[in-house]
């Protein structure tokens, strides 16, 4: 995993109360990013993620689509993504989402919408503290992670889910998940 990719779970996991990885990623995996997405965009982080994110400074942050690729950029770090290997993008339901796998198994799961200035990125990540049995309901399994020393210290609330494809537009429509996504401005 890289860098970025680790800070970037890193500071999810931080930035909350409840971080949540899934075993699956939602829908059908696509070959190709769509085209209306191709460019370089600048990236802002939001208000909760930026106390956690000091150094990833939105004018130095970058994140680049390709045809089948993503290249995130923070100051002198880049990270890349390919549909060979560590990102998964898939369509259900007409929404798409940008799921990055890591070395545990797990997939961060993004869902994007687009706007008229870029992108807006969602995840699973919930503002408030979630419990399990309020997780239940959305998905196919949830299962409480054990915290690591620093996540006890900040009483994060690590979850393992399965995602159901039948529930998961119910679960991003619920007051659960952070409505403050991390925004990608194209570049003129």
């Amino acid at each position: 995993m890289s860098k970025l990719t680790a800070a970037f779970i890193a500071a999810l996991f931080l930035a909350s109360c409840s971080h949540l990885v899934s075993t699956n990623y939602p829908g059908k995996p696509l070959n190709e990013l769509p085209k209306s997405w191709s460019g370089t965009y600048n990236v802002t982080f939001p208000s909760f993620l930026q106390f956690f994110l000091a150094g990833a400074d939105s004018t130095q942050s970058t994140v680049e689509i390709g045809k089948s690729n993503i290249v995130w950029t923070a100051g002198p770090t880049v990270s890349r993504y390919t549909t060979a290997d560590s990102l998964k993008f898939t369509e259900l339901n007409g929404n798409y989402y940008i799921c990055l796998h890591n070395s545990h198994d797990q997939y961060t799961v993004l869902r994007v919408k687009e706007t008229s200035t870029g992108l807006e990125l969602f995840g699973l990540t919930a503002d408030d503290d979630v419990q399990a049995k309020e997780l239940e309901p959305f998905f196919k399994k949830v299962e409480k992670l054990e915290a690591g020393d620093e996540d006890e210290e900040t009483g994060i609330n690590l979850y393992e889910v399965t995602i159901d494809d039948k529930k998961i537009d119910k679960y991003f429509t619920s007051k659960i998940p952070s409505k403050d996504p991390i925004v990608l401005k194209r570049k003129k």
